[in-house]
């Protein structure tokens, strides 16, 4: 959290006890985080990160007509494992122009890149999925309303009754 907002900040603790909390019992909390955190190792602060980024993702989700940029998500999560996206071509066994293709939706992603990352990533494949098939459905739902470039594709207009 950005200074700034942690002096704005007013928070609620717990289910059944809400509390307002004054500057210097934030102050105080925020200590006890960051003191937490940085006892933390390299590779527990990555998996916490990427639990984060999943439930972000999940977040993203479950707003409906919102599209989810594949490649940004993607860099995100390379920004996390301070990995490039040819490393991450690699790991997974292609190139890296490739998965780009994929990412910017130039070639139909699949099932078997949903695997890939999700394995690599450590994010469910469904999720990679749903993230693509919204994406799609959210095209269709633009060019639906551009329908009358389509008119011409008519079945009445080849077959006489």
């Amino acid at each position: 959290m950005k200074k700034q907002e942690l002096e704005d900040f007013d928070g609620k603790v717990g289910l059944d006890n809400p509390k307002k909390w004054n500057k210097e019992e934030l102050n105080a909390f925020d200590s006890r985080v960051k003191e937490n955190a940085s006892g933390r190792s390299p590779q527990q602060r990555i998996k916490n990160q990427l639990a984060g980024f999943q439930y972000s993702l999940e977040e993203k989700l479950d707003q409906p007509d919102t599209f989810i940029d594949l490649e940004e998500i993607v860099k995100e999560l390379i920004d996390i494992l301070n990995i490039t996206k040819k490393e991450l071509a690699k790991s997974i066994d292609m190139d890296s122009p490739n998965l780009s293709k994929y990412l910017k939706g130039e070639r139909k992603f699949n099932p078997d890149l949903a695997m890939r990352l999700g394995s690599f990533f450590h994010i469910k494949p469904e999720i990679w999925l749903e993230i693509s098939m919204r994406n799609e459905l959210l095209s269709l739902k633009i060019q639906k309303t551009k329908s009358e470039k389509y008119t011409k594709y008519d079945y009445e207009k080849v077959i006489t009754f």
